[in-house]
């Protein structure tokens, strides 16, 4: 508790050693905490009380969580810098276009001579910018706003989470991620002592994906009807025939922690090379897009200069 920084921590701590100390559970204790302490916590934290062993529970716990920082660190650095640079270009773009570019294309305007078509294109846009880019800028904020709360709705969140899987390159790293958090917090909660149904209850909201979520529920209801774990997986067609597999294997051999275990290890190498090639490949894409706009806009600047040099001569 002493090495907590922040006050509100701390109180919190000093709390939950209180009622520790007043005879309550620790995991009652961290059950009422529910914004603070997720169900992984409470689940494993009681399992490790029946067991006896909660120092080693909490040990795992530790692991555990050190494990997915360091995974939501990694995608979330590789996915940091292609954001900056789309950002920004986005806005010097449109400063350019907006705010310089009509300008100089002002005096090709007062020439009262045909233009290519270039710099006809460039003037119509950076026109329109000029004279709405209030109106562009509310529209595209009301839109984000309007997305963000149609998210949030089940419908919108299932349609988005759909969506995403779809993508090319971008689905891929999502739904390894996810198999990667499920498979390791299932691990993890089977190595201590919880049991499959509760384990999976729980693991399942870990993936932050509402279409896996929603098949790895499915196949829960089908477990506790009797079924294995791999077939409704297999089934659903929502995760790969690796894991199903290595799934299968481990309900087969008794070895199903160390199985999901290899699974979570396998993704979250593939997803380290998945994002580096993204990243790899967005940079230079970019870069080239970003490259022909200011191209065109140079141009259709330059058409007409040359052309009216020719005239002079």
């Amino acid at each position: 508790m002493d090495q907590a920084e922040k006050k509100p921590i701390k109180a919190l701590l000093a709390d939950i050693r209180e009622q520790v100390r007043g005879g309550k559970a620790l995991s009652a204790v961290l059950e009422t905490y529910g914004k603070d302490f997720s169900p992984i916590y409470v689940h494993m934290v009681r399992a490790g009380e029946s067991s006896g062993a909660l120092d080693q529970i909490l040990f795992r716990l530790t692991e555990f969580l050190e494990k997915q920082l360091a995974l939501r660190n990694k995608v979330t650095n590789a996915m940091l810098y292609p954001l900056i640079m789309l950002v920004i270009g986005s806005a010097i773009l449109f400063f350019l276009i907006t705010f310089v570019v009509p300008k100089i294309t002002m005096v090709f305007a007062q020439q009262k001579q045909a233009l290519p078509w270039p710099t006809v294109a460039l003037m119509s846009i950076s026109q329109f910018f000029a004279d709405y880019w209030m109106v562009v800028v509310g529209v595209l904020l009301g839109g984000l706003y309007m997305a963000r709360r149609f998210i949030r709705t089940g419908a919108g969140r299932m349609m988005a989470d759909r969506m995403i899987l779809r993508l090319p390159l971008i689905g891929d790293v999502a739904r390894m991620v996810s198999i990667s958090r499920l498979t390791s917090t299932l691990a993890t909660m089977l190595a201590s002592g919880v049991q499959l149904l509760d384990a999976m209850d729980v693991s399942k909201r870990v993936m932050n994906n509402r279409v896996l979520e929603e098949t790895v529920e499915a196949a829960r209801q089908n477990i506790r009807e009797g079924e294995t774990i791999a077939d409704p997986l297999k089934r659903s067609g929502e995760f790969p025939a690796l894991v199903t597999h290595m799934i299968a294997v481990g309900e087969k051999s008794g070895e199903m922690e160390e199985m999901l275990r290899r699974v979570s290890q396998i993704y979250d190498g593939e997803v380290e090379r998945v994002i580096a090639r993204l990243t790899s490949l967005m940079e230079p894409v970019m870069i080239l897009a970003m490259g022909a706009v200011v191209l065109f806009i140079v141009v259709a600047i330059l058409l007409p200069i040359f052309e009216m040099g020719q005239m002079v001569r």
